[in-house]
């Protein structure tokens, strides 16, 4: 909110003190952060995940010298959710190899375009910079989900900050000291202070004969503020596409009702997967190995707490061939086992081309028999 028109001014940072918009910005910058970002090689009809690929060190494992990948990521994706941009300096070799991304943070970033309007990074500390070398993924239109609900999250500070005043006062409300006697400005003075010293104190309050205490602020229960903070929560959730559920907002939550929002939050999350995917291979893949390489953030690792999701999974691809024992187990950490390699196929299915053939044969052992 602006200032001068409320007392709670909201900005990226102070943003983050209210609790909904902190675990909504955890919440998907860490689960992004989980899945592993692969180098893929394509060859023929195969894919491989290439290790040998110096780029997949970067994005898999240690993009600089100061942080791991996991670190990097959920960084990045925080800044997104925040400011609307996440940003990275690409350092290069001689050869233009990318050997490093350096976080940078979204205020020291200008995006300028020059006089052919061609667009150019301004960095502090660092200077004019071509976007080649710098690493960067937006929100929707870079706009900073904070800063665009300023008033909604204002609100939930505002009723933050309503309940530190009201129990930090001793859950008395603010009211009027009234008295039919003639009182000088130092008697007043040390009247009023001797109440509000008395008013942090639970227990009976005394006045003096001929004083009255007239409320004039709402008591909580009347303006609803259980109510309106739970709804202010909910409205934090759905603006960044989070499921109440999945930052402990109790919303008429059954199993099946967090079992639904687990799905719908992982296909929320295949814009901000794309994103980072074709950043990566624009901006860290030369152009001319971008038809044989793939960059591909393994969506699976999502599912690896669950484990019935995960059985079903393997048995589904193993028993239907698409899928072999000793994938399954690399999958899981496991040694890989003899013969694992072959795919499995179930022996009541044929080929339709042979449906003919299996007919007939089928016809004519019936006839003999």
């Amino acid at each position: 909110m602006e200032h001068g028109k409320n007392v709670v001014p909201i900005t990226e940072t102070t943003g983050l003190a209210v609790a909904s918009v902190y675990a909504c910005i955890y919440k998907v910058a860490t689960t992004m952060a989980s899945m592993r970002v692969q180098v893929v090689k394509r060859e023929g009809r195969n894919r491989v995940v290439d290790t040998e690929n110096p780029i997949h060190k970067l994005i898999s494992r240690e993009p600089n010298n100061e942080c791991t990948a996991f670190e990097f990521w959920e960084g990045i994706t925080a800044h997104a959710l925040m400011y609307g941009n996440g940003f990275a300096y690409i350092e290069r070799d001689e050869r233009g190899t990318a050997v490093a991304l350096r976080p940078l943070s979204p205020e020291s970033v200008e995006q300028k375009r020059d006089k052919r309007g061609l667009m150019y990074y301004k960095i502090s500390g660092i200077g004019d910079t071509l976007p080649e070398n710098v690493f960067h993924i937006s929100n929707l239109f870079g706009m900073s989900p904070i800063r665009l609900h300023r008033q909604n999250i204002g609100l939930s500070m505002a009723a933050k900050h309503y309940g530190n005043q009201f129990f930090g006062n001793g859950g008395q409300m603010t009211g009027i000291l009234a008295s039919d006697q003639p009182m000088s400005a130092a008697q007043m003075e040390t009247m009023q202070q001797s109440w509000n010293q008395s008013a942090t104190s639970a227990g009976t309050k005394l006045l003096p004969f001929g004083f009255k205490y007239t409320p004039v602020s709402v008591p909580p229960e009347q303006i609803a503020f259980i109510e309106t903070q739970k709804f202010q929560a909910e409205e934090i959730a759905r603006i960044f596409n989070v499921p109440p559920a999945l930052i402990q907002l109790e919303s008429q939550t059954t199993y099946n009702n967090v079992e639904q929002q687990t799905l719908m939050f992982r296909n929320n999350l295949l814009p901000w997967v794309n994103r980072i995917e074709m950043e990566c291979l624009r901006k860290l893949v030369p152009s001319f190995n971008r038809d044989t390489i793939e960059i591909r953030m393994d969506m699976a690792d999502l599912f690896r707490s669950d484990m019935d999701t995960r059985s079903k999974f393997y048995s589904e691809g193993i028993g239907h061939g698409w899928l072999t024992i000793n994938e399954a187990r690399e999958r899981e950490g496991l040694p890989v086992v003899e013969n694992g390699d072959d795919p499995l196929v179930q022996v009541n299915q044929i080929q339709l081309s042979r449906m003919g053939e299996f007919s007939q044969k089928i016809s004519s052992e019936n006839a003999i028999s």
